[in-house]
């Protein structure tokens, strides 16, 4: 392909893709029921709880693959598969994290929930892998890191009693926030400003 044909190859498959993430916030406000009371709405607060953290999943999964296609992505074959299928786990991640939040201690919804976003995330970690540069790697270690809590989480659902897994839950999301700042120091993000 030339740099023409690629670079309007990337913005058609950005733009399907923003329609995508886009559909799962439409999914998410069709999924808003209007009360027979609209003081129901006051009183049983927890769907607002639900809206907005659904919300925020989705923006955040909007922010990591615009970054990434703002600055890493590769245009051949198995970057483009990886990002319809990070598509369809992010619409199944909104709906995960409805159930998750409306059916709270649920062990299927939980385990939906530690998948989708186990596979979100890394997805996109591969998908910074695959472009090899060395902010690119940063980028990759940051999302597998993130990655671990939630696939720790899954296994915990699958393999131990529930009164553990809220044990291992904290462990894991509190150690990933510790490896966390210890990465960030031991692979600084590069300045961004040029020195004259």
């Amino acid at each position: 392909m030339t740099d023409e044909t690629t670079k309007h190859f990337l913005h058609r498959l950005e733009g399907f893709s923003d329609i995508v993430i886009g559909f799962s916030l439409a999914q998410l406000g069709a999924t808003l029921v209007i009360p027979e009371r609209t003081m129901d709405l006051v009183e049983h607060p927890g769907w607002l709880l639900g809206f907005l953290f659904a919300f925020a999943v989705v923006c955040s999964m909007w922010y990591f693959h615009h970054r990434l296609f703002s600055r890493f992505f590769v245009p051949k074959t198995w970057p483009v598969i990886l990002n319809f299928v990070w598509l369809a786990v992010v619409v199944l991640l909104v709906y995960a994290t409805e159930l998750y939040v409306r059916s709270f201690g649920d062990i299927v919804a939980t385990r939906m929930y530690y998948c989708a976003y186990t596979l979100a995330y890394g997805i996109l970690g591969v998908q910074y892998f695959i472009a090899g540069t060395k902010a690119s790697r940063r980028a990759s270690i940051y999302m597998f890191l993130w990655t671990a809590p939630f696939l720790i989480c899954l296994l915990a659902t699958l393999f131990l009693a529930p009164d553990v897994v809220n044990a291992i839950t904290g462990l894991a999301f509190a150690g990933t926030a510790i490896a966390f700042v210890f990465v960030a120091r031991r692979f600084p993000r590069e300045s961004t400003t040029q020195t004259l």
